[in-house]
């Protein structure tokens, strides 16, 4: 990532201390006046060693995203699009010619836990029409049910370890194109095939609680995510299933508890997820109306 850093205005607090695997251990950076600068342990028993730094040891340094992103669609053969600054995960970097007349958006994931990246595999699915597909570092986070929904809207996820490589100048060079590696023509793809897909309306393992979460939501008509405790209640009543991910991350067992979870000040991140739920479950029976007979 080095030839993507870029300096910024700030200088940081704290500096990396000798002893990394020692809790609360770090040295804290001190300006003694003129050139003169510091960085101090502040581990009460045994502390580090003091370092003298210079000015420039202290600078922030920050990703240059467009410059980052449009080497990876150079490397990747597919169109890069500039990004909208401090836009959140997940990130539209490109478009991926997917036929005549049609692109399929190319979006990249970066996220630290389960549950932040299969919300932001909701918000691909919940936000954005057409054909898509997925980047991202690693698939550690590409949970079950990241991978059920993934499996369900045909959306293919590929990690950039496998299909990149990193040279020392900042360049990145792939044995493939995204394109023939969506195709099939070139490497295997990660994620589910449209072969292995169950074809017909409506049929799906789990179609009847999406109708469920659904027809909840419906209930409070287009402004529901204003009367979000309530629509979680509406799920209690009708017994609607709990994401899985939220009973392990948040440690729940119903949706009365998810209720008080979105209710009040402070609780944004929580009410992201599960209306980012919901507009999941909604999408999904938008597109797979029940069979006629």
């Amino acid at each position: 990532m080095r030839p993507f850093l870029r300096a910024t205005e700030f200088r940081g607090g704290a500096y990396p201390c000798g002893n990394a695997e020692r809790e609360g251990c770090f040295r804290e950076v001190v300006d003694c006046g003129g050139n003169n600068i510091v960085a101090v342990c502040r581990q009460e028993w045994e502390p580090c060693d003091e370092i003298s730094l210079h000015s420039d040891d202290t600078v922030l340094y920050e990703i240059d995203f467009q410059s980052f992103t449009g080497v990876i669609a150079k490397a990747l053969g597919f169109r890069g699009q500039d990004l909208v600054e401090d836009e959140r995960c997940p990130w539209p970097i490109g478009l991926l010619p997917d036929g005549p007349g049609s692109d399929r958006t190319v979006f990249l994931i970066v996220e630290t836990s389960l549950s932040n990246f299969l919300n932001s595999v909701l918000k691909v699915v919940v936000h954005t029409q057409g054909r898509k597909v997925i980047l991202a570092p690693t698939s550690e986070f590409k949970g079950t049910d990241a991978q059920a929904v993934l499996a369900q809207h045909l959306i293919p996820l590929y990690p950039l370890e496998e299909l990149v490589l990193g040279q020392e100048d900042g360049s990145l060079v792939s044995p493939a194109r995204l394109a023939d590696i969506v195709s099939g023509k070139a490497a295997k793809m990660v994620g589910t095939s449209p072969g292995t897909r169950l074809r017909g309306r409506g049929f799906e393992p789990n179609g009847s609680d999406h109708r469920k979460v659904a027809a909840a939501a419906a209930k409070y008509g287009k402004d529901w995510m204003k009367r979000l405790p309530d629509v979680c209640r509406e799920l209690h009543q009708v017994e609607a299933d709990l994401p899985s991910y939220w009973k392990k991350e948040q440690m729940v067992e119903s949706w009365e508890e998810i209720a008080l979870e979105v209710e009040g000040p402070g609780r944004a991140t929580n009410r992201e997820k599960v209306s980012s739920y919901i507009r999941y479950r909604e999408t999904w029976v938008s597109e797979n109306p029940p069979d006629s007979t």
